[in-house]
């Protein structure tokens, strides 16, 4: 997690475009105040950074 300039943690929430399961997560983090970044991975595209 990273630390923003209030010093409170945000969290990476990572999501493809068809996770129902993380759209929920979404839904839940917002209900609660809970600030959070959204990275989109895809299935078939491997990580930026590995070898």
């Amino acid at each position: 997690m990273a630390v923003a300039a209030n010093k409170r943690s945000v969290m990476t929430l990572f999501s493809g475009p068809t996770d129902i399961y993380s759209h929920q997560v979404r839904i839940v983090l917002a209900e609660k105040g809970v600030s959070f970044e959204i990275e989109h991975v895809e299935k078939d595209k491997p990580a930026s950074g590995s070898d």
